[in-house]
């Protein structure tokens, strides 16, 4: 009896431990391209990690590529802001992302996202290590002042502060953790884990994707050779 009570006390301490992973009110993520697009590619990214913004610049060669332009029409690609706990202010940025993405139009949420990657490093741990949390507020502030200057240096200010938020963040972090996310950059294609895409160049990637861009078509391509300029000039 002693041991039957036991085990139902340990159930009941259990599912009273358990979060659930709260269920947005729209789908996770900042969506490019068309929505009805048949291929979808998601990325899981720390604004802070030097692997994710070496990712990003390789997916920015694909998406800017002459050769590949044709094909944009076919894929939809979503950003999951998704901060490491060892990256001492990738939460910041990512409560930050929250509050433009939210309060403003899909091409300043894009260039923020770039620009968190551009100035980074500045905000590792070793650089901020003796600023307090206050001066390194008022120092991000400032400078996506300087880069957007619609967003007040008070706005920023009040964001990184902001319950919701805050919560928003901390949503999107455990929606990524419910699909397995261990680290940054995870890539899915089609909702399936791309294994090796964080070391992908931006021809691997085209390469990759070049049979789902002509699963819905009747025409099958000649040859990978179809995208040769664009292999021959993408050299990374």
């Amino acid at each position: 009896m002693r041991s039957a009570f036991i085990i139902l006390a340990l159930l009941a301490a259990s599912a009273f431990c358990t979060q659930n992973v709260p269920i947005p009110y729209t789908y996770d993520g900042f969506v490019i391209g068309d929505p009805n697009a048949p291929i979808t590619i998601e990325a899981f990214y720390d604004l802070l990690c030097p692997a994710s913004e070496a990712a990003n610049e390789q997916i920015n060669l694909l998406f800017t590529n002459a050769t590949f332009a044709q094909y944009l029409p076919k894929i939809k690609f979503i950003y999951h802001i998704f901060p490491l706990p060892y990256h001492d202010y990738a939460f910041s940025f990512a409560q930050l992302y929250r509050h433009i993405f939210d309060n403003y139009d899909a091409k300043t949420t894009f260039d923020f996202i770039n620009w968190s990657f551009d100035i980074q490093e500045q905000y590792w741990n070793g650089p901020v290590i003796n600023y307090t949390r206050n001066a390194v507020f008022n120092k991000l502030a400032h400078q996506l002042h300087d880069f957007a200057p619609k967003i007040s240096i008070n706005e920023t200010l009040s964001a990184l502060t902001n319950r919701t938020y805050d919560l928003q963040a901390r949503y999107s972090w455990k929606y990524g953790v419910s699909r397995e996310v261990a680290g940054t950059p995870y890539f899915f294609l089609n909702g399936v884990q791309l294994d090796g895409a964080e070391s992908f160049s931006s021809s691997t990637w085209a390469r990759t994707l070049l049979p789902y861009i002509y699963a819905d078509s009747k025409a099958k391509p000649e040859s990978v050779n179809e995208f040769k300029d664009f292999f021959n000039s993408a050299q990374y």
